[in-house]
């Protein structure tokens, strides 16, 4: 094979990896963090995991850190993220909710 076309093929594996692989088409969460974040199970580990990180900082905090992450850590090394409005509300309402695009639902309330 040759190199660019091998290059080529590493970065697809790598990117399908990241978004989890299977048949199931990616969230917005995995399409978008899942390249360095960990949530539900899926994605890379090269930065923290996202799971219960509404519950811990609140919706608020987590879309404007998307937005401007060293406004709110000088020291972040996550690059801003310039998503349109309605794709950073589809992230943060997965990342609230804890489920991957409505395909895992969530759970039941007592």
């Amino acid at each position: 094979m040759a190199p660019l076309a091998t290059l080529f093929a590493l970065a697809v594996g790598l990117l399908l990896s990241a978004c989890g692989g299977d048949s199931n088409p990616p969230s917005a969460v995995d399409a978008r963090c899942g390249v360095c974040h960990r949530f539900r199970d899926r994605g890379a580990r090269l930065a923290p995991p996202l799971d219960g990180i509404v519950e811990r900082r609140g919706a608020d905090y987590v879309r404007r850190y998307i937005l401007e992450p060293r406004a709110l850590d000088p020291d972040s090394r996550m690059a801003p993220l310039a998503l349109p409005p309605a794709l950073l509300d589809q992230v943060v309402a997965e990342l609230t909710a804890g489920t991957r695009a409505g395909l895992d639902p969530p759970p039941a309330s007592d």
